[in-house]
């Protein structure tokens, strides 16, 4: 058996002792990616943070700050104040390490049973050092903002207006908003695929860190597309909206599927795939073994069931690489 034919997602179901072929678990995320150098992160974070306030506070969940910090290469983060002296020495500190991490933990006092935080990182990208990421997510041991939350639908609107704004205020080249198992550094398209951050992230611009429910499309993803007219007809046959996010004729544009977020169901997934397909970047299936994500399988692969004592680490597969003699 080749390791691309080999059902990794339901061995690890199977290992986990899930009887569902989905756990629950999966959590709103909202992403983006500029690439306007590293010490952009300092100068737009104040903007970026009132976006997400603002977000919050459409739907009666207001959020303050309540941790700043900064982590340069591999030592330990620093907590600076959130205030005007702490935001300048931020930006001092950016333009000194080009692999740092900055990190805004937002919250509110528990209401009714419920515990609202949200964690909100920002990082530079190793290979490219002008480009940089922004992530949005629940925070630790918070309640909320997940596909059980009676209020994903009416947080996931809320934070899809945020996007656009953030997008717009950053000039970024590419955003979504998606609900699916966290997977941290990578979207779950770069992470089902293998495609590292030098080619996902790094890329950016020329290609869509895979197809959610709301996607913010940059001037040279539309150009691919046929230019602003031709998207915006094409989405209309999927049954998509495409909405400018500015003014301007040649700017970004979020597409989105006008169903609520918790009813964006594998057919409306793959709509959203048909149309983003031609300028998704494109990577030969090899092997995953997590949660099911929310991407379609290439053909031909993750099909054949695997026996649950199998260790996919070892060289057990025939296509890898030291083959051993108890190839499966």
């Amino acid at each position: 058996m080749l390791r691309r034919e080999a059902d990794g997602v339901a061995w690890y179901l199977a290992r986990k002792g899930y009887s569902d072929t989905r756990p629950p678990g999966r959590v709103l995320e909202l992403r983006w990616t500029c690439r306007t150098g590293q010490t952009a992160i300092g100068e737009h974070l104040v903007g970026v943070v009132e976006d997400i306030q603002r977000a919050m506070a459409r739907i009666a969940l207001p959020v303050e700050v309540e941790r700043l910090s900064i982590g340069l290469g591999t030592g330990a983060a620093e907590e600076l104040p959130y205030s005007a002296a702490g935001l300048s020495q931020l930006v001092e500190q950016l333009a000194l390490d080009a692999s740092a991490r900055v990190t805004v933990v937002l919250g509110a006092p528990p209401r009714d049973g419920r515990r609202t935080m949200l964690d909100l990182s920002l990082h530079t990208n190793w290979w490219a050092s002008a480009v940089w990421s922004g992530r949005l997510a629940p925070g630790f041991n918070a309640s909320g903002v997940n596909e059980l939350d009676p209020l994903v639908d009416a947080e996931a609107n809320a934070w899809s207006v945020a996007l656009a704004e953030i997008c717009h205020r950053t000039d970024a080249v590419w955003g979504s908003v998606m609900l699916d198992y966290e997977v941290r550094e990578y979207t779950a398209y770069e992470l089902y695929f293998g495609i590292q951050e030098k080619d996902g992230e790094a890329r950016a611009d020329e290609h869509p860190r895979g197809y959610h429910w709301a996607n913010i499309l940059s001037a040279g993803h539309i150009r691919v597309l046929g230019g602003r007219s031709a998207l915006e007809k094409r989405c209309a046959e999927l049954g998509l909206d495409a909405l400018p996010i500015a003014d301007e004729e040649e700017g970004a544009i979020l597409v989105r599927d006008p169903r609520p977020i918790s009813e964006f169901d594998d057919e409306r997934l793959g709509a959203m795939r048909e149309l983003l397909d031609p300028i998704l970047l494109h990577e030969p299936y090899h092997w995953y073994a997590g949660a099911p994500l929310r991407v379609f399988k290439e053909p031909g692969t993750a099909f054949r069931p695997i026996p649950l004592d199998l260790d996919p680490c070892r060289s057990v597969f025939d296509d890898d690489e030291q083959p051993d003699d108890d190839d499966y």
